[in-house]
């Protein structure tokens, strides 16, 4: 899983798209919230986002929809 995480860290978007499809689908089989986001994550995620096929992107907004903001500013920062 670590190296899964490690992935996400890429600058390459199609790498962080496949790493949160692997985590989107040992979450999926196991059960477990094994996709943690963090700040850091989440703008990795983000920036990833515009960048990726189709494909990358319904992994990647599957996850970020399942993301609670920790307030309406960082909330209102994700929707812009």
């Amino acid at each position: 899983l670590d190296t899964l995480h490690d992935l996400i860290s890429d600058s390459n978007p199609s790498v962080v798209a496949n790493g949160v499809a692997a985590l989107s689908e040992i979450a999926e089989t196991t059960g477990r919230d094994v996709m943690k986001i963090s700040a850091s994550v989440l703008q990795k995620l983000l920036a990833a986002l515009n960048e990726c096929t189709e494909w990358g992107q319904v992994f990647i907004l599957d996850s970020l929809a399942k993301y609670t903001p920790a307030d309406a500013r960082e909330a209102e920062g994700i929707i812009e």
